[in-house]
């Protein structure tokens, strides 16, 4: 189905709808308009910084210890 009879189809049904219901199809559309955003930024990560996180996943995958607790390293941050 192309774009343009899409459209058509949508317009078509949204004549039909109350304020209630159009705001609920305005939230939809806004969250995969989104959706879409996010997904196109992590496909500009450079591939680069892409290979040094998936370094440093592996790192931490094989020595967890190496890890630091979440709780004590947002003190040690407050303290400084």
């Amino acid at each position: 189905m192309n774009a343009v009879l899409i459209d058509k189809q949508i317009n078509n049904y949204l004549g039909r709808l109350n304020p209630k219901q159009k705001k609920a199809v305005l939230t939809v559309v806004k969250t995969l308009a989104e959706d879409q955003d996010d997904q196109q930024i992590i496909h500009t990560i450079p591939e680069q910084q892409k290979k040094i996180v998936r370094q440093r996943i592996k790192k931490y995958t094989k020595n967890p210890e190496l890890l630091l607790d979440w709780n004590k390293a947002k003190k040690s941050i407050k303290l400084a």
